[in-house]
């Protein structure tokens, strides 16, 4: 797909070529009936015609080499094209379709730069906020945790090693917004900051594999905000409120199994349930929430369950929300839950949303990601 649209672009680059040669040596384009005895102002005309082609040059070229910010130069470059066109009418008309067909894309881009700037702004104000205890982790730090736990963080590795500050990584994964709803390829980057706890989760979506879905899930300052986009530009969720603020401490406790040292923070209060479960409650930012971890006989974290709001406003409803682990790897010397799933336990069934695997996880990198991926 990238390199049928680069190639499109090329053709249309071509195309407005012959007008500048049509302009500068009048009757060599066969076919086109330019004035063979033009005005000097013409050739104004044509060296706009050869700057349109070296802008949509330009933009194809960084399309290919995946420069986010290449609508920057397709976008005067339609622009500048159409002017030409409805100057030219009869002998162009036709081109602008093509640029129609190219306004696309180029929005698309511009959305997702746009929204990925407000994003990285959230992103650097949780990096920049980070502060909290990087000391190496002891065996009397364990000394009060639940069994469960106590082993769970000796098998993930972290005796020995600092407490991580913040933390980020990648997932791919597959995600539906309904039960018989079909699975969308998706692909996120997560930034945590574990004192303070906060989270910024941003991905991009395929919806019928075709239309960008760019989102973003937020926990900064004790507060939630979902916002959901199609292309970056128009909005179709965008809550925020009391529901979603303990939904997103729920998720950030869910989630400290990617950051297992994050367990021993001091707003984090484990209780024994019995060998292989325990309880953990998070208080932050005047929200209080618990969910119930599970390890297996091995000291692998298995699943996390808790009552979470699902959706926002006046529709939110408690509902049961369970996070499951199937596969673990190491990264960087610490045990995480690689694979696994998360799903609604409703009364009309297992309601099973997002399908995650993770691909990389850099503790203690306070800076973002270097760029975004956009097949």
């Amino acid at each position: 797909m990238r390199a049928l649209l680069a190639t499109a672009v090329i053709i249309h680059a071509l195309i407005h070529l012959m007008g500048f040669v049509g302009e500068f040596w009048p009757g060599k384009v066969e076919g086109i009936p330019f004035n063979a005895h033009p005005p000097p102002w013409r050739q104004w005309l044509g060296l706009a015609w050869l700057i349109v082609t070296l802008l949509l040059f330009a933009a194809a070229s960084g399309f290919m080499l995946r420069w986010h910010e290449w609508w920057r130069l397709g976008v005067p470059a339609v622009l500048l094209s159409q002017g030409l066109i409805l100057a030219y009418w009869s002998e162009a008309k036709f081109g602008t379709l093509a640029n129609l067909l190219l306004l696309v894309p180029l929005l698309a881009a511009f959305g997702a730069s746009r929204f990925d700037s407000g994003v990285d702004r959230d992103i650097d104000r949780l990096l920049r906020s980070a502060r909290g205890n990087s000391a190496v982790v002891e065996e009397r730090d364990l000394g009060d945790l639940p069994v469960a736990v106590a082993r769970w963080l000796r098998r993930a590795g972290v005796l020995g090693a600092p407490r991580a500050r913040v933390n980020r990584l990648t997932q791919v994964g597959l995600l539906r917004t309904e039960p018989e709803g079909a699975w969308m390829p998706a692909v996120a980057h997560q930034y945590f900051s574990i004192d303070p706890p906060a989270f910024v989760w941003r991905t991009r979506v395929s919806m019928m594999r075709i239309l960008p879905v760019e989102g973003c899930d937020r926990y900064l300052d004790g507060r939630g905000h979902m916002l959901i986009t199609i292309g970056g530009i128009v909005p179709v969720v965008d809550v925020r409120g009391e529901e979603i603020d303990q939904g997103t401490l729920l998720r950030f406790l869910g989630e400290i199994v990617w950051t297992p040292s994050a367990s021993l923070s001091p707003y984090i209060r484990w209780e024994h349930v019995d060998e292989t479960h325990a309880r953990a409650t998070m208080s932050f930012g005047g929200v209080s929430a618990s969910g119930v971890f599970e390890f297996d006989e091995l000291g692998r974290h298995v699943s996390m369950e808790a009552r979470r709001y699902m959706g926002g406003g006046a529709e939110a409803v408690l509902a049961d929300w369970h996070v499951r682990s199937t596969e673990w790897q190491r990264f960087g010397g610490i045990e995480v839950p690689s694979k696994g799933e998360v799903l609604w336990k409703l009364p009309a069934g297992d309601f099973s949303y997002y399908q995650w695997e993770i691909t990389e996880v850099s503790p203690d990198q306070p800076e973002r990601y270097d760029s975004w991926r956009r097949d």
